[in-house]
């Protein structure tokens, strides 16, 4: 009987960290397997602080992919580029890679990931800040407030939001992707060298071309430009430049409007000479 007794106590005392947290209310301290040793090490001080984030973002770290029928670059009107900027690294747990490019669309304001690829975690949303560069939960809430335009659709994939309508977009100065459950920032991406959201116009859809005789285009020459432009936009992607055969095809469109007005104008001339020989001719019979 004693002997069956101290074998429980020594079981007990070796077992100790496991069931003591559970005792006290606390989940078990875990040694994370299959993880960098980078990943273990933040995880481990995030442990340090809260057990329970920390088991949370370790089983949420799993990557999700987009679906691919998801991954299309969406149908837009004629899109201006608003702002470009790529996510940011802030540690071995939150971080993401890839493109991030604010698109208007009409009366939308669309947001397009790409090539992006980002460290899962436990209900991850995207957001609009007012703080181009935030780092705390109290900078991504600062001024207007942030404002959540959807849930991640995947850690890894090209993928579009839409900004709610409501949204005055002047007012926000970068993306953020967020934990909502833990009020922890993954990733941000601010704006490139352009500026803030609010005239960072890095592309805008060229000015309507000045033909020589009338100032303005045809309504197919307007129709086939603006064709060619958000073909262009959807091949680049916000490059901010159209590639060199667009530019060459836009030149040598411009030039045959040119011409053809000319040639048409040259035309007029030529009719209107013939009939003042032939009113000349008239006149001196």
């Amino acid at each position: 009987m004693l002997l069956s007794l101290g074998a429980l106590i020594v079981a007990a005392l070796f077992l100790f960290p496991q069931w003591w947290p559970l005792v006290a209310g606390r989940p078990a301290l875990v040694s994370f397997p299959g993880v960098s040793d980078e990943e273990r090490a933040a995880l481990e001080t995030v442990q340090a602080i809260d057990p329970t984030e920390a088991a949370a973002v370790y089983i949420a770290g799993t990557p999700t992919t987009v679906p691919e029928d998801m991954q299309t670059m969406p149908d837009m009107e004629l899109p201006i580029i608003l702002a470009r900027g790529e996510f940011q690294e802030l540690d071995a747990l939150h971080w993401a890679t890839g493109t991030v490019t604010l698109f208007r669309s009409g009366s939308e304001v669309i947001i397009v990931f790409e090539n992006f690829s980002a460290r899962n975690g436990p209900d991850l949303y995207v957001l609009l800040s007012v703080h181009p560069e935030p780092r705390t939960s109290a900078e991504v809430h600062q001024g207007a407030g942030a404002v959540e335009v959807g849930p991640l659709v995947g850690s890894v994939g090209a993928q579009s939001y839409t900004v709610p309508e409501s949204v005055d977009i002047a007012l926000y100065n970068s993306v953020v992707i967020y934990s909502r459950a833990f009020d922890t920032i993954f990733s941000v991406a601010p704006p490139d060298a352009g500026g803030v959201l609010s005239g960072a116009v890095t592309r805008r859809a060229p000015p309507p071309f000045t033909l020589h005789s009338a100032g303005r285009r045809p309504f197919e020459v307007q129709l086939m430009l603006a064709k060619l432009e958000h073909v262009a936009v959807r091949e680049v992607r916000g490059a901010g430049r159209l590639p060199i055969d667009a530019r060459l095809l836009r030149a040598d469109l411009a030039f045959q409007v040119v011409v053809r007005r000319a040639t048409r104008g040259w035309s007029r001339v030529q009719a209107q000479g013939r009939a003042a020989s032939g009113g000349c001719r008239g006149r001196r019979r």
